[in-house]
């Protein structure tokens, strides 16, 4: 199925709230100008893992509200990506992300966050989910904004925000925090 393949001029694609239930490998072949796709709030519970992969100019592609209980980022090539208000259990940032710069999971049921060393991630929102480990989030040393609000949160090791130096924006609020070590966001000069 080549549904959207081969429209050269297409740069804007909104197919929100509807039925659509699938996106498939070939929807987008040789689309190469489209720079903000929307498939909010449609049932949507399989993107196959190379769907996106030819979109070199996509800016957002947004997929917040569907059902989608699992998703492969590593072939998304959208500056902005939200996949937030879906059934995920499970996030894994790795470092064949290319181009993903600020990626909005919240409001899923996300309890593990997995990722490898990710320099180019600078905003993480994962407001609204299940999370109690935060120890790959280290590795994201160029996080600017990090929502981490209404999660399962009871402790947070000082570790955890010593190579985040860009952070800006930080939420830890309705959490299960009941202790924070003194100079814990030390390294964090411009936090606001």
């Amino acid at each position: 199925d080549c549904t959207f393949s081969k429209m050269y001029a297409l740069e804007t694609l909104l197919v929100d709230y509807n039925h659509v239930v699938r996106i498939d490998k070939m929807w987008f072949r040789e689309t190469k100008k489209l720079l903000f796709a929307s498939f909010t709030y449609n049932n949507i519970n399989f993107i196959h893992e190379v769907a996106f992969i030819e979109l070199d100019e996509l800016f957002q592609l947004r997929l917040s509200g569907n059902r989608l209980t699992k998703i492969d980022i590593r072939n998304i090539d959208a500056e902005n990506l939200d996949i937030d208000n879906n059934s995920i259990r499970s996030l894994y940032v790795n470092k064949q992300v290319k181009k993903v710069l600020r990626l909005d999971a919240q409001s899923n049921m996300i309890s593990k966050l997995r990722c490898d060393h990710n320099p180019k991630l600078v905003g993480l929102i994962l407001t609204n989910n299940s999370l109690t480990d935060l120890n790959c989030i280290s590795k994201m040393r160029r996080l600017e904004l990090l929502y981490l609000g209404q999660n399962k949160i009871r402790t947070i090791d000082r570790s955890i925000f010593a190579n985040l130096i860009n952070l800006v924006t930080l939420s830890l609020e309705n959490n299960e925090i009941d202790f924070l070590e003194q100079g814990i966001f030390e390294q964090q000069l411009g936090l606001r």
